[in-house]
């Protein structure tokens, strides 16, 4: 038995076996919550580590955290990506909370489902460089009876030359409400924020990794 299914009991509150109905189905959810308790409290259910929760916010680029998204791109449209790509381990799973309505979506796609790129990214090998470590690792790899794809064009280099984008993809795009909650299959999912523009520099995400073990994936 998965974690998610461990997750639901007969007394799961509806909204809880929502999500984990979708993020089986779908590798993603979206919904409302009324604060970062309630989603703590889902969370809670599903095991392993989970780590503090940490606010998101636009920056010009050249600002911020080195190494970061909003320090490379500023307020232009991010990359695809899955987060932690370059780690050992990413974590399993992205949850991403709005406090406030903003006006700035952020787009999902399932690369489970992207059928026409499935050879190439079962066979990519990428060069990481991160921290000061140099190492190979794969796009794809199978842990245990789940799948795991990785994918940072910012900190992920082709050994090979390769055409290979993800701009031509299918994806789902979430307008951020007021309590918008968004739960993301990081080793199924990669997803990006599109360009902000002036009026809504004040966007404000709230961001939480989980971390489970591959046996209860």
């Amino acid at each position: 038995m998965s974690a998610l299914s461990a997750a639901v009991s007969p007394n799961t509150p509806s909204c809880l076996g929502d999500v984990v109905d979708h993020l089986q189905r779908q590798g993603h959810w979206y919904g409302t919550a009324r604060s970062r308790d309630e989603i703590d409290s889902w969370v809670a259910r599903f095991g392993g580590f989970a780590t503090e929760w940490q606010m998101l916010s636009p920056r010009a680029s050249g600002t911020g955290q080195v190494g970061s998204l909003s320090h490379m791109h500023g307020y232009s449209q991010f990359p695809w990506h899955t987060d932690g790509a370059v780690a050992r381990r990413p974590p399993r799973y992205v949850i991403l909370h709005s406090p406030v309505a903003n006006r700035t979506p952020t787009q999902v796609v399932d690369l489970s489902q992207q059928i026409g790129a499935q050879g190439a990214l079962r066979s990519l090998v990428l060069l990481a460089r991160w921290a000061g470590e140099v190492r190979y690792v794969s796009a794809f790899e199978r842990l245990g009876r789940t799948q795991l794809y990785r994918w940072d064009p910012d900190k992920l280099e082709f050994t090979h030359p390769s055409e290979l984008t993800l701009d031509w993809v299918e994806d789902v795009s979430y307008q951020w409400e007021e309590g918008g909650t968004l739960v993301l299959d990081n080793w199924r999912c990669a997803h990006r924020r599109k360009a902000v523009d002036g009026s809504d520099r004040s966007r404000r995400l709230w961001r939480k990794y989980l971390y489970v073990e591959v046996s209860n994936v």
